[in-house]
């Protein structure tokens, strides 16, 4: 992975890699870390994610704490039993820790930026997160 972590980034030329929940397929999403500590950050992360129409970033939670910007398109965020609709332009916190699951809830590709305050962490899903089969991601 090349070192971005100091240079422009152009969210269009990222290489994305779709995930999707082993217990519902159409929890699918397309994501890639464009910063953290693999990229030569050593005080924050970034995550770009992609969904399509009915698409979702499957049920989990983050050992970090994240703050969303909801780039384009509208998602249904669930988090610690409540639920809110964000559409293209909206900022809002997920504590680390809290469980939460977002979802596209429009009818365009939904985009995110998403920021974390550690440049690695572990993330935690409820079910295996394909093609890796596991429910554990990173460090």
């Amino acid at each position: 992975m090349s070192t971005v972590a100091n240079s422009p980034l152009d969210l269009d030329k990222l290489d994305l890699v779709e995930i999707w929940s082993k217990a519902d397929q159409t929890e699918r999403a397309r994501f890639t870390w464009a910063i953290n500590a693999e990229t030569g950050s050593e005080t924050s992360a970034l995550a770009y994610v992609e969904l399509e129409p009915g698409g979702a970033i499957p049920r989990h939670f983050d050992s970090a704490g994240e703050i969303d910007v909801v780039l384009a398109g509208v998602v249904e965020v669930e988090s610690e039993g409540s639920a809110m609709t964000a559409p293209a332009g909206t900022v809002f916190e997920i504590h680390g820790g809290a469980r939460h699951k977002i979802a596209n809830a429009g009818d365009e590709t939904a985009r995110l930026a998403i920021f974390f305050a550690t440049p690695s962490h572990r993330v935690t899903f409820d079910e295996p997160l394909m093609p890796m089969d596991d429910t554990v991601l990173g460090a």
